[in-house]
């Protein structure tokens, strides 16, 4: 038998929607700023990562796999 920690899944579930709702919202804010400007690829939405780690300190706990996924999803939206 399994032994399942809510708080641990929990945990992680808000931190991902966190990080989720982050990228999200510096692209959005990017595109309004400057229609023309080209949305963040991978590598520099990984490079802020490190800034929202360092501004939001809790966000250390998290599983850096885990918020790299989360900013590749979000290059797959259709923002346009």
């Amino acid at each position: 038998m399994y032994s399942v920690n809510w708080f641990s899944i929990c945990w992680n579930f808000g931190a991902t929607r966190f990080v989720w709702n982050q990228m999200l919202e510096m692209q959005s804010k990017r595109y309004k700023n400057n229609k023309d400007s080209r949305f963040l690829n991978g590598f520099a939405m990984n490079f802020l990562l490190r800034k929202l780690k360092t501004e939001y300190s809790w966000l250390i706990h998290t599983q850096l796999d885990r918020d790299i996924n989360t900013s590749k999803n979000i290059l797959k939206l259709d923002l346009g």
